[in-house]
């Protein structure tokens, strides 16, 4: 009888320790909107990430990098995309895990962005003229990629870039699309 005693109890216990947990996370519906591009940027390490804009923000001038994935999400180039995702804020992440969880909902628009666009990505900093970053690398005397494996046609410029990944300078290049899911620099500043 004892036993049986002390089991319930440790029973009961148990059960108002799992019901009175309530989870930290918070879940809400938003929509995003995807750059038909990627910027160069740090997180853990150099990379490309996504630029997006979330709710209010959508359609303004200012993009915010996208440190996090989207599950059930596929980003092609060249496309602008308004996504309704569900946005998980984690209460109490792992130490190196992201604070936010995204999925893919729905995607509501995926237009293809017109060839002559041009737009800035930044393709190496300093910092302090002593340390240099490259957000992309050369695999041959004149094949070029980004960090995401996008590879970079440099048509006339692939010296001029050459050069200036020799001596370690800033550089920021205007692209276009091309074919293929590549980009087509056109100016280096």
């Amino acid at each position: 009888m004892k036993f049986i005693s002390f089991s319930m109890i440790l029973f009961i216990a148990c059960l108002i320790s799992v019901a009175s947990c309530t989870s930290d996370d918070d879940v809400e519906i938003v929509t995003l909107k995807v750059n038909h591009y990627k910027q160069s940027g740090n997180a853990l390490m150099p990379n490309q990430f996504l630029l997006v804009q979330e709710e209010a923000a959508i359609d303004g001038d200012d993009w915010y990098f996208f440190y996090s994935g989207i599950e059930g999400f596929d980003y092609e180039l060249g496309y602008v995309y308004t996504l309704k995702v569900e946005k998980e804020i984690i209460g109490n992440p792992m130490a190196d895990g992201g604070s936010i969880n995204y999925k893919l909902i729905e995607e509501i628009g995926k237009e293809k962005v017109a060839s002559e666009i041009s737009f800035e990505i930044l393709l190496s900093r300093t910092y302090d003229d002593s340390f240099f970053e490259p957000f992309f690398t050369k695999t041959d005397h004149s094949t070029f990629k980004l960090l995401d494996g996008t590879q970079i046609d440099c048509a006339n410029l692939c010296d001029e870039l050459t050069e200036k990944l020799a001596v370690k300078e800033a550089i920021t290049g205007v692209f276009q699309h091309s074919e293929n899911n590549s980009l087509e620099l056109t100016a280096l500043k």
